[in-house]
């Protein structure tokens, strides 16, 4: 388990963990349908279209790849942390361009909460990297 992670065993949560890959699949689906749809307005930005399009296909690669991918190389999450927190910094400075000031800082703080996590989670890797190196 990493150590940013904390143990919940209760009925309810184990529920939802087990739900968890199909309501992922859902949403990426919703996703990919929406940035479809957002493509074929007239104003449509092709960068937020893409956007979409990357988070879709990073929910699509975790749903599919499974948990045993990122138990296996943690490097991955690291990868799909930071390619979220560009999209949404993308996605926030093209609102804060168009003057939609209130949805452009929302998705900003949203990015810096990933980058956040990006960076504890590498931090942490690489403490789990080299207490490993040491005990060997």
């Amino acid at each position: 388990m990493s150590p940013l992670s904390v143990g919940i065993v209760h009925p309810a949560f184990q529920n939802l963990k087990k739900a968890g890959r199909f309501l992922h699949l859902i949403a990426a689906v919703l996703i990919i349908t929406n940035a479809l749809t957002y493509l074929r307005q007239p104003d449509a930005s092709t960068i937020f279209f893409w956007c979409q399009v990357i988070v879709a296909a990073d929910i699509f690669i975790l749903v599919f790849a499974g948990r045993e991918l990122l138990a296996e190389s943690p490097r991955f999450n690291l990868f799909f942390r930071l390619a979220e927190a560009i999209a949404f910094v993308t996605v926030g400075i093209l609102l804060l361009m168009k003057g939609e000031w209130v949805t452009g800082s929302i998705q900003l703080i949203i990015s810096a909460g990933y980058f956040y996590l990006f960076i504890a989670k590498g931090k942490a890797s690489m403490q789990n990297a080299s207490l490993f190196s040491t005990s060997a």
